[in-house]
């Protein structure tokens, strides 16, 4: 489990997510005002702790749909047309784009190295989804 948030408000964080993503999440909860730098920090924190190369264009898609959806916790409700769609809006580029490289770039780290993305689900993922 990476972040989630239960009807109820409660906040489940995973401990290989790091002290400082953590912190800045728990700060975003209780404020509902995220500094930019801290929303892209946490973002970057996590996608490069599953092991995702900074060399491939999704990262850098995966990283923006991490800080929208932390910005915006109800993005992830609708990845398809709502996440993918604020991606691509920011990037200017198409949203199947955006879902094929970010697809790609999940793919990838978990072909090279599966113990790392395997990290962040507390359950047996076969092969994890871009969603």
């Amino acid at each position: 489990m990476i972040l989630t948030v239960n009807k109820d408000g409660v906040l489940f964080l995973s401990k290989a997510l790091g002290v400082d993503s953590i912190c800045s999440m728990i700060e975003f909860h209780v404020t509902g005002q995220p500094r930019q730098s801290d929303v892209e920090q946490a973002a970057t924190g996590i996608i490069r702790r599953m092991g995702i190369s900074l060399k491939m264009k999704g990262y850098y898609f995966l990283r923006t749909a991490a800080a929208c959806a932390i910005e915006t916790p109800d993005l992830i409700y609708n990845i398809t047309a709502e996440l993918y769609d604020k991606v691509a809006e920011i990037h200017n580029t198409s949203r199947p784009n955006v879902e094929r490289n970010i697809r790609t770039v999940i793919e990838n780290a978990y072909e090279r190295t599966p113990e790392l993305l395997l990290e962040f689900f507390p359950y047996t993922v076969v092969k994890p989804s871009n969603s």
